[in-house]
């Protein structure tokens, strides 16, 4: 008997869930000098959203976003004096590692040892991570909100490690705007490995019984700080094996049968498996393979992804309300023990037909049209592939099946792949010419990292990615990366009303009809003019504009708006924009009987920002940063055209900056310290102070091209204006 083993990658990302805390307490430990406790003392509750059912147990993965009931975590509670809770600067700690659980009969989680009461004056700030008594050096950094865990440890037993989880300090809460309880969601510090097991027919599920499965080197210690939304891991040591299934089960042919829930580790760079099993006809002798567990790319192992490794064998009080980020899959694939060369339409029928990994030797054409059960790698190797298959759809991707394509050119006469209920499509790199849809979701998934996409219809790319109408609420279309012509997957025109199949993080251009999605986290230069369709994220990362153009593209307000104001530009973490010009096109966006206009650049997070060599203009607001958290801004040589404004928590430097009037706005609003180095402000432009906390220094500005004098200034407070 001939031992095939296909290894396909189920990789998990965690959804972006948003944060929501209701509510935190304070006990007997909570500093008690400064804070008032409420009068009837208003127990400070934290409350779970229980949207879907937790499948695993307690010390292993939490699949779902419901925290388990008989789980435990530990909160910090800062407290700051001020009603609003905008300063926690000089706050104090009230709650200090306190331990929450869920009593007998509770809804939601409260004090371990003693209830915690709200304090009658100021407000409160909340940091936890779970499980309590997670092995490790835990350590929070308010000003920041960097969780840091040294010398993390996991259980050497697999069915004892944990699911190490962490949460980002929401906003600020009182026992009144708190209500009932505070909702806070934690997020996967580590990844989860899990395999399944069976069997390619019936003789191979007779002919087999798989003995053991074991994942070798695990580090088992390593340190981490969560910077959000990064986790990074680092100093690992103590590698270790994990077995993972123990027990004479054979593989049935469909569904899967040998299933497990795996074992959590600290993410790190991928080892490998060794999977002992029995083959029948050979006398019952024990045989042993050992699989890399490589990814694509020589990717590490991830925080918050879970990686699905399918073997295929072959013949041939405060109460607070906690929730989990629940992991989202994407899937890639592994390279197989084996893999099927085709040269021919008909070598290539016959790989397809029997699934694995197939690579394309020479350019073919087919006119066959496929229905895919078993996952399937398909490797292009730079060739083309031509479908000629009329009025059909050249591959339909079935439930239980993974269809994975690229490095290379498809060319259909109709559509390329149609992913049906179950299914499974991956599209990381490639060149893709469809008649009218490259990509239809029938109740399946799509996730499309990579390649070029068109359509050569008369309806010019406006049915290039597709849902069926009646599957949308089973299926699922992610865009993380690639290129589309004329086709916004942010706003896709095949959907009523459009669909955005681009994930918070990511950024979509457009230049001459094509749009591209690429990461925002990576550093961007503009090779033309191009059209903004979305919000710009820059996170931790520069966007050098090349002296090109970034404007909103006509008609596009719809995919801006979050339910406010929108922006051009976001900026958070360090990051900068330079030698950009950003044109609103005095865009505006009506809902509500409110009209909102659009912010050129926009700042909500704590950071350090530079803006160089930008001009904004046509919008509401030139530049604006909304966050009490400590931001060090720096402007020059630039133009700001219309509102700019920022609050007492920034720290901003002006050089050779021009503030202009603009179609609707024209005032600079400072609150925080601030120096002005020969900057212009334009006739006309209002300079309003009223808001002013700390010193500002305007050293050799002018005003309509004339020293600036104190006349030119608004509510201007004496002490805290140095003119010079």
């Amino acid at each position: 008997m001939i031992i095939k083993i296909i290894t396909n990658l189920t990789l998990t990302i965690m959804k972006k869930v948003l944060f929501s805390m209701l509510a935190v307490a304070a006990i007997a430990s909570c500093a008690k000098t400064e804070p008032v406790y409420m009068e009837n003392e208003a127990e400070i509750m934290i409350a779970p959203v229980t949207s879907m059912a937790t499948k695993a147990q307690v010390n292993q993965a939490i699949d779902g976003v419901e925290y388990p009931a008989a789980e435990f975590f530990t909160v910090i509670g800062y407290w700051a004096n001020e009603e609003s809770g905008s300063d926690f600067a000089e706050g104090t700690t009230y709650l200090d590692n306190v331990v929450f659980e869920k009593k007998a009969g509770a809804q939601y989680w409260s004090g371990q040892e003693e209830p915690c009461y709200w304090p009658k004056n100021g407000s409160l700030r909340f940091a936890t991570y779970s499980p309590s008594d997670a092995n490790a050096e835990m350590a929070h950094d308010l000003a920041t909100d960097t969780w840091t865990a040294t010398g993390y440890t996991q259980s050497n037993d697999t069915d004892a490690t944990v699911d190490f989880m962490v949460a980002k300090t929401p906003l600020s809460y009182t026992a009144q705007t708190a209500a009932e309880s505070v909702s806070v969601v934690f997020e996967h510090a580590l990844s989860w490995i899990s395999f399944n097991v069976k069997a390619q027919d019936e003789a191979a599920a007779e002919a087999f019984v798989v003995k053991n499965i074991t994942v070798n080197g695990v580090n088992t210690v390593a340190d981490m700080v969560a910077e959000y939304p990064a986790k990074v891991w680092s100093n690992w040591s103590a590698p270790m094996a994990y077995e993972v299934f123990d027990g004479a089960v054979a593989p049935a042919v469909t569904p899967v049968e040998i299933e497990n829930n795996g074992v959590v580790v600290i993410p790190q760079a991928t080892t490998e498996v060794t999977v002992q099993f029995v083959q029948n006809t050979l006398a019952d002798e024990t045989m042993e393979l050992t699989i890399p567990l490589t990814l694509s790319e020589n990717q590490d192992w991830e925080p918050g992804k879970h990686y699905i490794y399918t073997i295929v064998f072959g013949l041939d009080e405060i109460l607070i309300n906690p929730s989990v980020a629940d992991w989202e899959d994407v899937y890639v694939n592994d390279v197989p023990a084996t893999e099927v060369v085709a040269t021919t339409e008909a070598e290539f029928v016959a790989a397809v037909n029997n699934g694995g990994q197939v690579r394309l030797e020479a350019d073919i054409v087919t006119t066959q049209t496929f229905r895919i059960y078993e996952s399937i790698n398909i490797d292009l190797n730079g060739h083309t592939l031509t479908a000629n298959v009329g009025d059909d759809i050249f591959v339909r991707v079935n439930s239980g099946a993974t269809f994975t394509i690229g490095r290379g050119t498809v060319i259909c006469d109709d559509y390329i792949v149609s992913v049906n209920e179950g299914g499974v499509a991956v599209i990381n790199d490639g060149v893709y010419t469809a008649e009218t849809t490259a990509v239809n979701v029938n109740g399946g998934k799509a996730y499309i990292t990579g390649g070029k996409f068109e359509d050569s219809s008369e309806y010019e790319g406006q049915y290039l990615l597709n849902h069926v109408d009646a599957q949308k609420e089973n299926g699922l279309i992610e865009v993380t990366g690639g290129s589309f012509k004329d086709f916004n997957p942010a706003a896709a025109s095949s959907e009523y009303p459009a669909m955005d199949f681009v994930p918070e993080g990511y950024n979509v251009t457009c230049v001459d009809g094509v749009y591209t999605v690429t990461g925002a986290a990576a550093n961007v230069t503009l090779a033309a003019a191009t059209s903004a369709v979305a919000t710009y994220n820059v996170a931790g990362a520069t966007l050098n504009g090349n002296g090109y153009v970034l404007a909103v593209a006509e008609g596009s307000e719809a995919a801006f708006h979050k339910g406010s104001i929108f922006s051009v530009v976001n900026l958070s973490g360090v990051a900068a924009v330079k030698d950009l010009t950003i044109d609103g096109n005095n865009a505006s966006y009506t809902t509500g009987g409110k009209t909102y206009g659009a912010r050129g650049i926009y700042v909500d997070a704590a950071g350090e920002y530079l803006v160089e060599g930008v001009s904004v203009k046509n919008v509401t607001y030139a530049l604006n940063v909304n966050t009490t958290k400590d931001v060090v801004l720096t402007v020059k040589d630039s133009v700001l055209e219309g509102w700019t404004s920022y609050g007492t928590s920034t720290t901003a430097t002006f050089d050779n900056v021009m503030f202009a009037v603009g179609a609707t706005q024209k005032t600079y609003r400072p609150q925080g310290a601030t120096v002005l180095t020969g900057c212009d402000f334009e006739d006309g432009f209002i300079i309003n102070l009223d808001l002013l906390t700390e010193p500002i220094v305007f050293d050799n500005c002018t005003y309509a091209g004339v020293a600036l004098a104190a006349e030119n200034l608004q509510n201007a407070p004496a002490d805290l204006v140095t003119i010079q």
